[in-house]
């Protein structure tokens, strides 16, 4: 797929989840654009580890479906996240 439909596709798949979230501006297009065309798409499964405890950050992660328990390395849940909106 040419680049520039690449972008165009994940401006489209992507814009809606970037602007209905309260860390970025809703109407910088530009901006938007800009973060839409670094996301990429990853399947979590069940009980897989995104980040533990003390590891440093690298990565955002956006809920598109299913939930996330946040737990402490005594196993402590500490939050429950789902999708918002």
């Amino acid at each position: 797929m040419p680049s520039d439909l690449r972008v165009n596709v994940k401006n489209y798949i992507f814009s809606n989840l970037i602007s209905y979230s309260p860390v970025f501006p809703k109407d910088d297009l530009g901006f938007i654009s800009t973060i839409t065309a670094k996301l990429q798409r990853r399947l979590a499964p069940k009980n897989e580890f995104i980040i533990k405890q003390g590891e440093l950050a690298t990565e955002m992660f956006f809920i598109l479906k299913g939930e996330v328990i946040v737990v402490t390395e005594d196993g402590v849940e500490v939050a429950h996240l789902k999708k918002s909106g």
